[in-house]
């Protein structure tokens, strides 16, 4: 309830380049030329760093606001060097299952988890600072958009000592397109 109350919102597009590794456990190069031609399924497992440029934006008057350079949380106040850098570290963890349908096509299903080192995808991690000293009236309204006077400076706005992270189901169709003959 209290989550509720404070009426805090986002949406935070991700920028992302990433290098990886697949391990399939049934690989094709394994079985030879006949099993490439048959239907059949492999497990994997994924790993890969990410660079990652995170975004978090609220709604401010029906348009989306970035939150980075308003300082919400009061970054502002002492120096504008405190500002969290919006280019991240990601790790990426996955598991999935491949079947393949045919010399050409597949079907995957994969989850994967995306574990980063800052608290920001949000915007939200310390403590609400004192609003009056915010010089954006934008940035002031988002600090606090629920305006009660229950969240005042220094009460938490999130919880500084858990990173961010999320996360993606994906079900994907394949086409190979140098199949193995």
């Amino acid at each position: 309830p209290i989550r509720q109350r404070r009426a805090l919102h986002f949406r935070s597009p991700i920028t992302e380049f990433r290098v990886g590794y697949v391990y399939e456990f049934l690989a094709d190069k394994k079985f030879g030329r006949r099993y490439n031609r048959a239907n059949h399924w492999t497990p994997f497992v994924m790993m890969a760093i990410s660079a990652a440029r995170i975004n978090p934006q609220a709604q401010y008057q029906g348009s989306w606001v970035t939150l980075s350079p308003l300082g919400i949380e009061g970054q502002l106040i002492t120096s504008p060097n405190t500002l969290y850098n919006q280019w991240q570290v990601v790790i990426p963890l996955g598991i999935g299952i491949e079947y393949r349908v045919g010399l050409n096509w597949g079907i995957q299903a994969s989850f994967s988890y995306q574990h980063l080192f800052t608290d920001y995808l949000d915007d939200v991690s310390g403590d609400f600072p004192r609003f009056e000293e915010i010089e954006d009236p934008v940035g002031r309204f988002l600090s606090n958009p629920s305006q009660l006077d229950e969240f005042t400076p220094g009460s938490p706005r999130g919880n500084p000592d858990a990173n961010d992270s999320y996360s993606f189901i994906n079900i994907q169709a394949i086409y190979y397109l140098s199949p193995r003959r």
